[in-house]
């Protein structure tokens, strides 16, 4: 006997409502020179267009009734943070 299951009672079992983000704008570009995922490209960074897709995501998370919390972007924080991500990106890849 094949059993009906109601997915939409699932997927709300298994997502809670996000009720407020931290973000910080992005401020600081130069080039990118590793690869983490699919969706980066090495190279120059298009300024204009990842503000305008921040902007975006602000106001889509504001639309889902989504508090927003801007912080400000510290240089010296992100490029520590940066170099971590990318040291275990790379121990990662050697195994």
């Amino acid at each position: 006997m094949t059993k009906i299951v109601d997915t939409r009672e699932t997927v709300s079992m298994k997502f809670k409502k996000i009720a407020k983000v931290l973000m910080c704008q992005p401020s600081f570009f130069d080039t990118l020179d590793y690869v983490i995922n699919p969706w980066m490209k090495p190279g120059k960074i298009n300024e204009e267009r990842a503000l305008r897709e921040w902007n975006s995501l602000v106001e889509l998370y504001k639309k889902l009734n989504i508090s927003v919390e801007v912080i400000e972007q510290k240089k010296e924080v992100l490029i520590w943070y940066l170099q971590q991500i990318k040291e275990s990106y790379l121990k990662k890849q050697s195994f």
